[in-house]
């Protein structure tokens, strides 16, 4: 279990962490989770974290590391991904404001995205973009996530719900992009389309995505949900679905 490429966000249990982090990541290795990726540290210190990490068995998967702490805090933010002995980070969204509606805006963005991917990558780290919808509306006739992928030289981490959602397809994306999308979010769409769901139980091709995702580079893949009814149930029952998933595709 522990070599499974499987791993949960831990923004889908922002709630219990908010109360008690650690409890929350005893929680998740009683699951039978191998990894988790961060979105905060729960006030602890890479350092402490990592001994509680240690102790409960968990990897890091990846942590999400917002634009501002990227912007001023970049040595402190390897110096973190280090010390939890991750290879992966990503700036995990856009505020508004920041949303880029013209080329040259996309520019600034792509310019930062490649200063600090030349400084993970100094630093051991992968750093990535991770999507939601508004990514997939178009300036001058492209996708601004094609136009990020083809500006900065950093990983797309594909969040296959907001793709599919914004009427994207997940499967040519992976397609289009190999070895630069090494960690899939496998979101899972309901069927009314406006809002996320337990993996297994939504419309996302599985079936045709996943052996995609391992084909191009993907190293893992990612439980999150935005919405969840019961958080902890959620990613336990995503989980087991996850799992008999990848082993039924022959993905490990």
């Amino acid at each position: 279990m522990a070599n499974e490429p499987i791993a949960v966000q831990l923004y889908t249990l922002r709630e219990m962490a908010k109360d008690d982090f650690v409890g929350t990541l005893r929680k998740v290795a009683e699951i039978g989770y191998p990894a988790v990726e961060f979105a905060g540290y729960g006030g602890l210190t890479a350092k402490a974290l990592r001994a509680e990490l240690d102790a409960l068995g968990l990897k890091t998967a990846g942590s999400h590391v917002g634009y501002q702490l990227w912007y001023e805090h970049l040595e402190q933010a390897l110096e973190d991904l280090q010390t939890l002995g991750t290879t992966y980070a990503a700036v995990p969204w856009l505020a508004p404001e920041m949303r880029p509606t013209t080329l040259d805006q996309v520019k600034v963005l792509a310019e930062n995205f490649a200063k600090w991917h030349a400084a993970a990558k100094a630093a051991g780290i992968r750093l990535g973009y991770h999507n939601h919808d508004f990514e997939f509306q178009k300036i001058d006739g492209q996708y601004i996530f094609d136009i990020l992928a083809a500006s900065a030289p950093v990983d797309m981490q594909l969040d296959a719900y907001w793709a599919q959602r914004a009427g994207a397809d997940p499967l040519a994306i992976i397609e289009q992009y190999p070895n630069r999308i090494a960690q899939l979010h496998v979101k899972d769409l309901a069927a009314s389309g406006t809002r996320d769901a337990v993996f297994g139980t939504g419309v996302i091709d599985w079936d045709r995505v996943l052996p995609a995702a391992a084909k191009n580079g993907t190293k893992w893949y990612i439980v999150e949900m935005d919405t969840p009814d019961d958080p902890l149930a959620d990613v336990a029952t995503s989980f087991t679905n996850l799992q008999a998933k990848l082993a039924s595709l022959g993905i490990n």
